[in-house]
This record gives structure tokens, sequence and C-alpha cells, in this order.
């Protein structure tokens, strides 16, 4: 029994090292699903499209989720102080209006858009993947 136990654990440290293989050096693994991105893009566009445009530039005086500027801002900040922003101020007006879930999908939905892959772990809002891919 011992010796299954030592080969079952081995073959998890291996498991690990070959995956870690496959990813770029100093990149980690994402935290959120493809289908969490794809629920979240639904929900943006319904919520936060108006004011934030579907290429998140910003409408009108509304300020852009991506570019230069909001990662000068945001880019060493994670996956958790957005959703912590997010889901205490917007949408403007009438803050945390939408599910917790909703929120959540929606930070997959920007990681996503910003290049950051999905894996196989559900995003949580306590989740802590660095903004800047």
């Amino acid at each position: 029994m011992k010796i299954r136990k030592i080969r079952t654990l081995a073959l998890g440290v291996l498991s690990a090292a070959a995956f870690g293989a496959l990813v770029a050096p100093g990149a980690q693994a994402e935290g959120f699903t493809a289908e969490q991105a794809a629920s979240g893009k639904a929900v943006f566009e319904q919520s936060c499209q108006r004011c934030h445009a579907g290429d998140l530039t910003g409408n009108g005086g509304f300020p852009p989720l991506t570019g230069d500027r909001f990662m000068s801002r945001w880019g060493d900040r994670t996956s958790a102080d957005l959703f912590d922003f997010i889901s205490s101020r917007m949408p403007r007006g009438r803050p945390g209006q939408l599910a917790q879930k909703d929120y959540v999908e929606i930070v997959a939905f920007w990681l996503s858009f910003h290049g950051h892959a999905p894996g196989g772990e559900a995003l949580t809002g306590s989740d802590r993947i660095v903004l800047q891919p």
C-alpha cells in the first residue's frame, strides 16, 4: 500500500512538472474557464457595453477598460481587485445590481479579452490573477 502511495505521488509530481514545461517561462496557469469568459461577454454586452463600448475603449465620458491608460492604473492589480471594484461600484448608479456570478464572469471576459488563456479551474471573486498579461 505504501509503494502505491509513493507511485501515485511520483506520478503527480511528474505530471505537474510536464505541465509546467508546457507553460511559457514566468507564465501562470489561469484560473477561469472559457465558459465563464463567454458568459461574461454576454453579461458585459447587456450591462456594461453602453458605457464602456464593445471594444472596451470607453464611450463618451466613460473610461476605457483597456489600453495604456487603463493598464498604467490597473496592470499590477489582480482579478480580485477588479471583482471588488466592479461588484461594489457597477453599474454606475446601480452598484451591486448584478449577481455575484455575473461579476465574476465579467472579470473572466476581461481577462480573456486581454490575452489571458482560460484553464480548467473556475474563477472566483477571491482569485488573484495579475491583470497585466
